[in-house]
């Protein structure tokens, strides 16, 4: 193999290649290098910037010097930072420097990060350049963030690169990062909001997933006047529908939107919908005949905004194929229906703060035998209503057609996260003795309820003295493998925690994996037991505010 002098690498500089008759890379197939491009360069970026903040500084200088530096001779490097190259249709003109200045702000989002990495490498040399435009599925994924300014450069170079393929997209047209004066710096204006609807709406033909989180009412309402335009008939390959205001106080107000049909009513393919104090029209075919729906989210509705009972009903039996849903904040008003609805392919359910009415209301109406995943948050003073819906067994009138025996909502669960205080150990007991079929226990509470309670949640896990069974022991959730606990604020709790999984593995009942997720520090004693006892252990450190 020959070898490059120092003086001919000197002549050529680090991106143009030496004057070599042999490259044989060159030889492999466009495709080939295209596949190896995409599975080789872009998931072995995401599995590097773990640490945005670490891994966005250590780009943020390598970048430029390809910028500034020399390009073959099918582009020019222009003034500081600016690459100019063609491409298929049109002209590119990337100022990448300032792009990467951007970057390396804490509020980097990697998703952009990664978007233009992709132009970076493209203007390599002429080789890659061919490989990343011969691969249109590398520019399919787009991200606009608060920092994207117009004309948005990198959207239309991802636009125009993915040729016809479906698009995902993401946007974030504010700031999440506390105070006004950040959020206000970081926030897209009006004028620049309308700009990139207009820019995208033109192929929401081609969108396949499009997930939008606004932080104020009029960005909301700009994106849906651009997609309830007369011109937008139908969104016919749009699986995917986000659509969030922030949870700010300083914007909690409702997105109103029932005076919108976005995209003209027509989303055929439709299976994910999340709504996050975004009101809609529930009473719309789109959202009230999904029979492809597989996901419904709705967080952050007021009982006035919520569907009511007869419209969530109608949304529901329209859905047959739902596989999860999760309600949060959000919940029909009023007395529930005395009705039953089936849903008989849903595995996940998540309910959080509504009222027990509403709640319970919801577990007597639904029958979901295939329920296996469970999240409750609630903040009430009494569960026994709840637990008496948890624990009865499905409707009459659901069983009517079923052959298998008729079995509680909390028998079949084999993953449950619960944050709710209870206020006393008899709540706890009733919700475990319950859980037959637990392989994940997931215990989560803020530092006050894990001060006065936390306790209350471990040690009913201990192993049980069972009368009948003539003195023989067993625990309560028998088939636990894995605990995760979080907020766990002081080392009692770990000491508790130390017992039950030694208790449980003396009585043949073994927890394999634990995760603590903790405002306390860890010794390194209790670290090593752990360690010791199981099979996999992890700790984290979390901040007081956290």
């Amino acid at each position: 193999m020959r070898h490059t002098s120092l003086g001919e690498e000197q002549r050529c500089g680090p991106l143009i290649p030496p004057n070599r008759s042999s490259r044989p890379i060159r030889s492999l197939p466009t495709e080939l290098l295209s596949r190896i491009f995409q599975l080789g360069v872009v998931e072995n970026f995401y599995e590097n910037v773990q640490d945005p903040k670490i891994k966005v500084n250590q780009a943020r200088d390598e970048p430029r010097q390809i910028a500034l530096g020399n390009v073959d001779d099918r582009g020019t490097a222009g003034d500081e930072g600016s690459i100019r190259m063609g491409v298929d249709e049109g002209t590119e003109d990337v100022n990448l420097a300032d792009d990467v200045e951007h970057i390396g702000r804490p509020s980097s989002d990697v998703h952009l990060l990664l978007q233009l990495f992709l132009i970076l490498v493209s203007h390599v040399c002429q080789h890659w350049r061919n490989l990343a435009i011969s691969t249109p599925s590398l520019w399919t994924s787009i991200s606009i963030s608060p920092i994207s300014r117009p004309p948005y450069q990198h959207l239309a170079i991802f636009l125009t690169r993915s040729k016809c393929l479906r698009l995902d997209i993401r946007i974030r047209l504010g700031s999440q990062e506390r105070g006004v004066r950040r959020k206000i710096e970081s926030t897209l204006s009006m004028a620049e909001t309308k700009l990139l609807f207009s820019l995208l709406v033109v192929h929401v033909h081609r969108w396949r997933s499009i997930d939008v989180g606004a932080v104020s009412n009029q960005q909301m309402h700009a994106f849906l006047e651009a997609v309830c335009d007369s011109t937008v008939t139908a969104a016919p390959q749009l699986v995917l529908l986000a659509l969030s205001a922030s949870d700010d106080r300083a914007f909690r107000s409702l997105i109103t939107a029932s005076s919108f049909t976005p995209f003209g009513g027509s989303i055929p393919s439709l299976s994910s919908i999340t709504l996050g104090r975004v009101l809609v029209d529930w009473n719309q075919g789109w959202i009230c005949a999904a029979s492809r729906l597989t996901t419904l989210e709705l967080w952050g509705h007021s009982d006035n905004m919520s569907p009511s009972w007869d419209e969530l009903v109608t949304i529901l039996r329209g859905a047959p194929a739902l596989e999860r849903l999760v309600l949060q904040e959000s919940g029909p008003p009023g007395a529930p229906p005395t009705i039953t609805i089936q849903l008989v392919k849903l595995k996940h359910l998540s309910l959080s703060f509504q009222s027990q009415v509403c709640a319970c209301g919801l577990l007597r109406m639904l029958y979901m035998p295939a329920v296996r995943s469970l999240y409750i948050a609630f903040l009430w003073k009494s569960y026994t209503e709840f637990f008496a819906c948890a624990t009865a067994p499905p409707p009459i009138s659901a069983l009517s057609s079923i052959e298998e025996p008729p079995r509680s909502l909390l028998h079949g669960i084999e993953t449950i996260e619960v944050m709710c205080p209870f206020y006393g150990a008899e709540d706890v007991e009733s919700l475990y003795d319950e859980l037959e079929n637990v392989t994940w226990l997931v215990i989560s509470m803020d530092d006050f309820w894990w001060e006065n309670s936390g306790c209350a949640f471990v040690l009913p896990l201990l192993p049980r003295a069972v009368e009948e069974d003539d003195g023989a022991v067993r625990p309560r959730l028998p088939r636990l493998k894995t605990l995760s606990v979080i907020y766990a604020t002081t080392d009692i709790h770990l000491l508790v925690l130390r017992y039950v999984v030694q208790r449980r593995r003396a009585a043949g009942f073994p927890i394999r994996s634990v995760d603590v997720k903790s405002t306390c520090e860890l010794e390194e004693e209790d670290a090593a037991w752990f360690v010791a006892n199981l099979e996999t252990f992890a700790f984290s450190r979390l901040d007081a505010g956290e």
